[in-house]
This record gives structure tokens, sequence and C-alpha cells, in this order.
């Protein structure tokens, strides 16, 4: 199974116009990007799935609980501003976040439904 993984996202190229932050380059590939601005203190997931998600925070930060489904072990991270957290399939994660937070999220599918997309996992 692959590791969780939260990396500052550092700049890859840097000219007079512009700085250059990659996100993933290489070893994900994304059928779905979202941005995601919080109106309100948050928590946000409570499901796992099928497939890797990554989630770059770009203004505040993202409290993780995350649980492996297959062996119950539970992780908290803590994904900061400029940082991104690797989420591989299989992982059970809820993210708590204040208003005003930003950021973007990649999936490795489509999204169909949360019936179909979000699976369940009984962490009580």
């Amino acid at each position: 199974m692959k590791d969780v993984e939260v990396k500052d996202v550092t700049e890859v190229n840097e000219d007079e116009r512009r700085i250059m932050k990659a996100i993933f380059n290489g070893n994900f590939v994304a059928k779905q990007l979202l941005f995601f601005q919080l109106k309100k203190d948050s928590e946000l997931g409570g499901h796992y799935h099928n497939y890797d998600e990554i989630f770059y925070v770009i203004k505040g930060q993202l409290d993780y609980l995350l649980i492996e489904v297959d062996t119950g072990k539970k992780f908290n991270f803590s994904v900061k501003e400029g940082q991104k957290i690797f989420i591989p399939a299989g992982f059970y994660h809820k993210a708590f976040a204040k208003e005003g937070t930003m950021f973007i999220g990649a999936t490795e599918s489509e999204f169909i439904s949360p019936e179909i997309n979000n699976l369940t996992y009984k962490n009580d």
C-alpha cells in the first residue's frame, strides 16, 4: 500500500515573469480538479475512496485524521499553506479547517455521486 505524504511544494522553475510550483508531476493522473474556499469553520470528508487524492493548501491549514482502512491504524497530519498531502486509496480521511481556508484537490477518478465515490468506514 502507498504511504500518506505531507510535503512542501517547491518551485521547479522561476524567471522574471513567474514562479512555477509542481503540486504533482508524472506520478499522478488527475481526472478531477477542485477548488475549495471555506465559508465557515468546517469538518470535511469522513469517508475513503478506492483511488488516490492530492490536496494543496493555498491559504490556511487542514488538520487531518486518517485511518488505514485495512489495519485501523490512525494518523494525524497538519497541512499548512504551501504544502500538499497525498492520500492513497484505502485511507479514511476527515479534515478540519477554519473559515477562509482555500485549497485545491485532485483525484484519480471522476466524481459520479457521493454514494459511489465516498465509501463509508465505521470510525466510532
